[in-house]
């Protein structure tokens, strides 16, 4: 769109650049702004495209048709619905203004009576065409559920109604399915690293007196009580294995019997810890030895 642009223009007519149109004057030597082609076509066009982004067909007949193509517009955009007066699979629907044909884009937003059993059409007024899914699929059963309001848009390459909504049917990498919120469980793979969502089950646990932890990032914390009834180098097996290394191990005393020592548990140094177990270093002289031993690794 641009303002008229001939020799005998109005200059600055509405402001600064904003020229417009005059009569012309014989008496007084002032000729008319002369129109241009291509100032016409271009409002024409603009007009005209308000007119059929709507859905309606240009009427010579009718003076009235950018308003009405406004009204939907508006409408459109703002959520109103047309109630479906068809049959299950075979939507259909009176716009209001009526429309004869679909102009591609066009976007309509629908009350469903009946929930769908499978493929399906819908028939705004141009008649019917196939309603697919927003990936050119065909609808599937409960994909449009009774009393449910969806949005479909023609696409004239295809020349169907694309759902522009989510539908249940959908399986891809894209959706989950949303049914049994309140039970519903969303499966997901083993998270390495990143943004990326995690699996809770990787960060297991078993929280008794002798158990473990496991952190997110890969880390494992461990822990026990044992009691040891002899000295010399006693075994430590883990509540579960270290898949990969296991960093350190330590412990602490606490005595049974008549015995008092204050030193800790030493474990060997000349031995690390192993994947499934540790080994400790006990002193000689108690009757019996109960300590709390924890494990660090990955």
């Amino acid at each position: 769109m641009f303002r008229i642009d001939t020799p005998n223009k109005a200059v600055d007519l509405f402001g600064a650049g904003k020229h417009g149109f005059r009569d012309g004057d014989i008496a007084l030597g002032i000729n008319p702004t002369e129109l241009s082609a291509d100032q016409q076509n271009a409002l024409q066009e603009e007009l005209a495209g308000v007119i059929e982004a709507a859905g309606l067909m240009l009427s010579k007949a009718n003076n009235a048709q950018l308003v009405e193509a406004i009204k939907r517009l508006i409408d459109a955009q703002s959520g109103n619905y047309a109630l479906d007066t068809g049959a299950a699979n075979a939507y259909v629907v009176a716009l209001d203004p009526a429309i004869v044909a679909y102009a591609d884009g066009m976007t309509v937003r629908v009350k469903a009576v009946n929930a769908n059993t499978g493929a399906s059409t819908l028939n705004a007024g141009g008649g019917a065409k196939s309603l697919v899914s927003d990936t050119g699929a065909a609808l599937a059963a409960g994909d449009i559920p009774a009393a449910s309001i969806f949005t479909a848009t023609y696409i004239l390459a295809a020349d169907k109604f694309y759902v522009t909504s989510m539908v249940q049917s959908q399986g891809d990498a894209r959706y989950a399915k949303l049914a049994g919120l309140a039970t519903q469980l969303f499966l997901c793979a083993d998270g390495g690293a990143g943004k990326e969502a995690v699996n809770i089950s990787q960060f297991g646990n078993a929280l008794a007196a002798t158990g473990y932890q496991r952190l997110p990032g890969g880390l494992i914390l461990q822990w026990g009580g044992v009691t040891y009834t002899s000295s010399g180098t006693q075994t430590w097996t883990y509540p579960i294995a270290f898949p990969n290394y296991a960093i350190m191990t330590m412990s602490s005393i606490r005595l049974g019997g008549a015995a008092s020592y204050a030193s800790n548990l030493i474990s060997q140094t000349d031995q690390a810890p192993g994947l499934t177990s540790a080994k400790f270093y006990l002193p000689a002289g108690a009757v019996a030895y109960n300590a709390w031993v924890l494990a660090l690794g990955y």
